[in-house]
């Protein structure tokens, strides 16, 4: 290999690098807030229904069945956001783990699955879309960047491997 392509796919070896750094970060950030949250989901639910009920006024009466169905169905959805985004966190880890295993298809996986979440709380709570825009942006512009690096890395180093004596890869053998 040239001294020039070493560089090169040193280079995309870092952007990777880099990605794979976002996506444990990103990961164990996701996985440890949302966790919390999923253990703290019966109080937070339980917080929000007392809440409402002191907004009721002195003096009225709550069907205590209905109360306990409005909970249930309350925290079942609650969990299912919390646990949702608790497992996309272990997801963006293993991402960042086995990066090098796969460069291409875990990038472009990483980078769906990041702006789809994204959107999909923007959605459910609009207020998160601004929150934390800047570092979003810089997570989508590293991981768009890391994309481009991980084709041309996955690239040359099918070429490395195409040209080891003995090879059988990609020469149809």
């Amino acid at each position: 290999m040239s001294e020039l392509g070493s560089l090169s796919q040193s280079a995309r070896q870092n952007q990777l690098k880099g990605a794979r750094i976002t996506f444990i970060i990103i990961g164990l950030l996701t996985l440890l807030m949302n966790g919390f949250l999923l253990f703290q989901s019966e109080k937070e639910i339980d917080e929000a229904i007392n809440s409402e009920i002191a907004a009721m006024g002195p003096g009225m009466v709550v069907d205590q069945d209905e109360l306990k169905k409005a909970r249930q169905q309350a925290l079942d959805t609650v969990r299912l956001i919390y646990g949702s985004a608790t497992a996309l966190g272990a997801v963006f880890i293993a991402l960042g783990i086995f990066i090098y295993a796969a460069p291409v298809p875990i990038v472009i996986t990483g980078l769906v699955l990041y702006i789809a979440s994204a959107a999909i709380y923007g959605l459910i709570s609009p207020e998160t879309l601004a929150r934390g825009a800047v570092i979003k942006i810089i997570i989508i512009v590293t991981l768009v960047k890391s994309v481009q690096a991980a084709f041309a890395y996955q690239k040359e180093r099918d070429m490395e491997l195409a040209s080891l004596p003995g090879n059988t890869f990609d020469r149809g053998l």
